[in-house]
């Protein structure tokens, strides 16, 4: 039966993912499982139903291992690289939940039932926060760095490479690598603290 459940579940946040939740059916659902609709109500009340499993799943999964990375070093640059590399993955990993997510989260938050991915999304940014402080506080972030527009800029990244990134790019940890030495240390070649350009 849970085995059945998570087949379901695979295949809905794929047609979610394609064509957005209010244009899915429970047919469209059903078709694809290989089910008629009515035998997916033994599993779920209903088509929202479907979505909350997804988006739960995915929340708990990531902040899960965020809370893992967030102790597992004090190193302020290091817990940075580590939260980005694992936030890549996921575009690999759960393509299609974070599709689901990043489109629907704005509408989906009008319904009570989903006001947990407002809280969601507020402790992922503690996490990045909380990461940028410390470095601060190590000497190795700038004091003057905007903590809140710095982790948008990352949550953009992240959303956007949902759209571009495939399997035939390369590895999405050197994707995540790139980026956060980007972010750490910009594009200017560096003359000891001095960034200059090349002429």
């Amino acid at each position: 039966m849970a085995t059945r459940r998570d087949d379901i579940l695979d295949v809905a946040k794929e047609i979610f993912a394609e064509r957005g939740v209010k244009a899915t059916t429970v047919r469209q659902i059903g078709a694809r499982a290989g089910m008629v609709s009515g035998s997916l109500y033994h599993h779920f009340g209903s088509k929202l139903d479907m979505v909350d499993a997804i988006l739960h799943a995915l929340c708990d999964e990531i902040l899960a291992r965020y809370e893992e990375i967030a102790v597992s070093t004090d190193d302020a640059v290091e817990r940075l690289r580590r939260f980005a590399r694992y936030a890549f993955s996921l575009v690999a990993d759960q393509r299609a939940a974070l599709v689901v997510f990043y489109n629907e989260a704005r509408y989906l938050v009008k319904d009570a039932r989903f006001s947990y991915l407002n809280g969601f999304d507020r402790r992922i940014e503690g996490y990045w926060s909380d990461a940028i402080d410390a470095g601060v506080a190590q000497g190795r972030i700038r004091a003057d760095i905007d903590t809140r527009l710095f982790y948008r800029v990352i949550r953009d990244t992240i959303a956007g490479a949902v759209d571009w990134y495939g399997p035939k790019d390369r590895p999405i940890e050197d994707v995540a690598d790139t980026f956060i030495g980007i972010l750490l240390y910009g594009i200017l070649v560096h003359d000891g603290d001095r960034a200059v350009p090349q002429s």
